[in-house]
């Protein structure tokens, strides 16, 4: 019933949705496969469009007078379907790709380092994030917590790696990178952003 094609700036994957079976008359609702912010939606029925959201804007090409857009989700509801409405559906999703990670040193009030941050401007949604450090340490998660051990070595390299259904990036940061002069010098407060 459905293919799902998902779009970014960067990367195109297609997900492949089984066949579902709607009775003649019944309403029934598609569900875009990716959850994700996008911008923009656009729906087809046989490889003809049916409607498309994009800039705010929805339009209509074909099934406007039994059907429903929901903006925020990119659900098509179809009522009273009649038999020739049988055949291919499918959506095309633009979603925000992942830019590059930034980090954020946490310090406690002595300037003592007690965790790094990971976050993205601007954020995504479905953004999940994974922690890589000596050793290939694994930790998932937008925090890591930097151990007595861990600060024991200055130069300790982390990764902090963002992806979503369409990206990934990823950054590195050096331990002493939180603890050089530059960063003291900004200690007003107990985060700094490398």
């Amino acid at each position: 019933l459905c293919k799902t094609v998902v779009k970014s700036l960067r990367t195109v994957c297609h997900v492949l949705c089984q066949i579902k079976y709607a009775k003649t008359g019944t309403n029934y609702t598609f569900e875009p496969s990716v959850t994700a912010d996008f911008e923009s939606v656009l729906w087809k029925f046989n490889n003809d469009k049916v409607v498309e959201y994009e800039d705010g804007k929805v339009r209509w090409f074909q099934f406007k007078d039994q059907g429903r857009f929901d903006e925020k989700t990119g659900v098509l509801t179809l009522n009273g379907l009649s038999k020739k409405q049988s055949g291919s559906y499918e959506s095309e999703i633009l979603v925000n790709a992942v830019s590059e990670p930034k980090v954020n040193c946490i310090k406690d009030n002595e300037g003592t380092v007690t965790s790094l941050e990971c976050f993205l401007e601007p954020e995504v949604d479905e953004a999940t994030f994974t922690w890589t450090g000596p050793g290939d340490k694994k930790n998932t998660g937008q925090t890591l917590q930097i151990t007595e051990e861990m600060r024991k070595d200055n130069n300790a390299l982390f990764f902090c790696t963002a992806k979503n259904p369409v990206s990934e990036m990823e950054t590195e940061i050096f331990l002493k990178a939180c603890v050089s002069d530059n960063a003291l010098l900004h200690n007003d407060s107990p985060t700094e952003t490398i």
